[in-house]
């Protein structure tokens, strides 16, 4: 994934918003694909500061490039973005199951910083 929307679209599919045939329902949830682009951003954001400390942009459209790592993308933000989306909806039993699992993936952000040694030289 590397834009917005193929990031909207994963997240669609994992909360199972689909219709008979596994394709995406555009219409039944066309008031949420509306409002979807501050979810991304947020999602966006979140990550983006688990990474980096400044010089964060938001997407101006969903169409825009993420500039994240590929497995940040692929196996974190989808998460975060359907547990916004569930909780928009008020699709709880969603929600619930994504936050968790949001919770779990966005722990591979973790990571050690090098610390500076500020200690004195030995006299």
């Amino acid at each position: 994934m590397k834009t917005g929307e193929q990031l909207k679209n994963r997240a669609l599919q994992l909360l199972n918003y689909t219709d008979r045939n596994g394709r995406l329902d555009s219409q039944m949830y066309a008031d949420v694909t509306a409002r979807m682009l501050p979810l991304v951003n947020q999602i966006y954001s979140d990550v983006w500061y688990g990474l980096y400390d400044d010089g964060f942009e938001e997407l101006g459209a969903l169409t825009d490039t993420l500039h994240l790592p590929e497995r940040v993308m692929n196996e974190v933000m989808p998460y975060g973005v359907a547990m916004l989306i569930a909780q928009t909806i008020g699709d709880a039993d969603n929600q619930s199951l994504m936050t968790a699992l949001y919770n779990r993936k966005r722990a591979i952000l973790t990571h050690k910083r090098r610390r500076k040694d500020v200690m004195p030289d030995a006299v």
